[in-house]
């Protein structure tokens, strides 16, 4: 069975079979690939009918998947495609949804040296990991969640790639912190191919019990506001501006931005509380750091530029404004080249945004630093201005407070406006004011300013670009932060 993929009497038969199941997984990347070209590397035996799949996807990037399969001569309801071994027809079923392959999964962290190519190792020695029953977890993710005795996961890493994965990494250094806002992480699985790359395929946590999701809420908070329909002055201040007092029909949002706030700079703190360990000891940030921070956003600039002049929004008032302000924004953003350096580069979060938190009845958890899974693992790594994770959280406030316009049914945007950015001011303000005794913040003002704008955009001008190719009814949403962006800019 070991080696039944190189068969090449049925090779391409299977190679066939298994492709045209992974290209609709939500967890593969290649979607827009046309041609895809699914190699079958490994076949791992962890029960009777039961395995491991590793599989690369041979198209413009290479990229692993794994994939947890029961192979059965008996025909179920459920079969998903069939391969052909030996000249037997073999059912096809998703392990991830039958709990004895589940609780066979389990193994591998309990009897690291019964299967080839597996290990695992224990990151609390102290904790119970025996097991009675398993379920999958049935959220929408590019990462596979089972349950185990409803009070341990087990994340999959759908996508695995040679190296330590930050979600591993980070997590483990913030429980050695001490940083008590993440899930504890218990343990975690890797494989090791033929020819010796490690791959950190799966890590267990804790489960973090009664939480809410975080975007579902601040979403309903937007929406409390919106229908409240009370006259206010909805005019737009710069997030930058201190806001002396909150409106009270903005008081609990405000508050939730607040804690948000707080818990993101306390987590930068313990991101950086080290003076030995090379991997999160904050680096200075250089010219050459912000020199490829503005070239890669005038080259996102420039796509979207491209995109939008030869589609027919081309004529749409606020885009002819984005259009006209190219030079404008390329000029502002250079001087981030030629100004004297201040403040570090810190191992971040790298893709923060409100469904990366858990909300709890007073407090929150904060999950998933595997960084941007599109981008390589050393990329993902790499250290950052902390006003990266800043800038992702404010742009996802943005799209809350459009999201709950949007089920609202409202076409009059100026509320949802005005509540994205009293809650990004005053998560701004709460997360300086806590940062400020790290001592990783540029002192210089301006500098803060000019650089978190830069952020900003960058991730406002990606999300106009996503929603260009793939939601075109959501074009509004980063087109109108842009906006408000190169107001604040114009208005310095």
């Amino acid at each position: 069975m070991k080696h039944f993929y190189k068969n090449t009497k049925n090779f391409r038969k299977n190679t066939e079979a298994l492709s045209s199941y992974i290209i609709h997984q939500r967890w593969y990347r290649g979607k827009s690939q046309s041609n895809h070209n699914i190699s079958i590397d490994d076949v791992i035996e962890i029960a009777n009918e039961q395995y491991i799949f590793i599989v690369t996807a041979n198209n413009s990037i290479k990229h692993k998947y794994i994939l947890f399969l029961i192979l059965s001569e008996q025909k179920q309801q459920n079969s998903m495609f069939n391969l052909y071994i030996d000249n037997k027809q073999l059912f096809v079923y998703d392990g991830c949804q039958n709990e004895e392959y589940c609780n066979n999964l389990w193994n591998i962290i309990q009897f690291p040296d019964t299967y080839r190519n597996l290990s695992s190792f224990i990151i609390h020695q102290n904790l119970d990991l025996s097991i009675n029953n398993s379920k999958l977890q049935d959220i929408e993710q590019s990462n596979t969640n089972i349950i185990y005795d409803d009070r341990l996961l087990l994340k999959i890493f759908r996508q695995p790639q040679p190296g330590t994965n930050p979600d591993l990494e980070i997590n483990v250094f913030l429980s050695e912190q001490g940083f008590c806002h993440v899930p504890k992480t218990v343990a975690a699985i890797r494989y090791t191919s033929d020819s010796g790359k490690i791959f950190d395929i799966a890590i267990v946590q804790e489960l973090v019990k009664n939480a809410k999701d975080c975007w579902e809420h601040t979403v309903d908070l937007a929406s409390k506001f919106l229908v409240q329909n009370r006259e206010e002055n909805l005019a737009q201040r710069s997030i930058f501006s201190s806001l002396k007092t909150i409106p009270s029909t903005m008081e609990l949002s405000a508050n939730f931005a607040k804690l948000l706030g707080q818990r993101t700079a306390e987590l930068h703190l313990a991101l950086t509380n080290t003076n030995d360990n090379a991997d999160f000891t904050p680096s200075k940030i250089d010219n050459l750091y912000l020199l490829n921070l503005y070239k890669g956003f005038c080259g996102i600039l420039q796509e979207v530029v491209d995109t939008l002049e030869n589609s027919d929004m081309r004529t749409n008032h606020n885009v002819i404004k984005f259009l006209e302000a190219k030079n404008y924004l390329q000029t502002h953003f250079e001087s981030l080249t030629t100004i004297k350096t201040e403040g570090f580069r810190i191992r971040c979060h790298g893709d923060y945004h409100l469904g990366q938190i858990l909300k709890l009845e007073t407090d929150i958890v904060i999950l998933d630093f595997e960084g941007e899974p599109l981008r390589p693992i050393e990329e993902r790594r790499q250290k950052q201005s902390p006003f990266k994770d800043v800038a992702g959280m404010i742009r996802s406030f943005n799209y809350a407070g459009f999201k709950a316009a949007m089920d609202l049914g409202t076409t009059d945007i100026s509320r949802a406006n005005y509540w994205g950015n009293i809650v990004s001011t005053t998560f701004l303000s709460e997360y300086l004011k806590v940062a400020e005794s790290g001592k990783f913040l540029s002192q210089n003002k301006q500098q803060q300013r000019v650089l978190l704008q830069l952020f900003l955009f960058d991730k406002a001008l990606y999300e106009l670009k996503y929603e260009l190719n793939n939601r075109p009814d959501w074009v509004h949403i980063p087109l109108s932060g842009i906006i408000s962006l190169l107001n604040d800019v114009i208005e310095k």
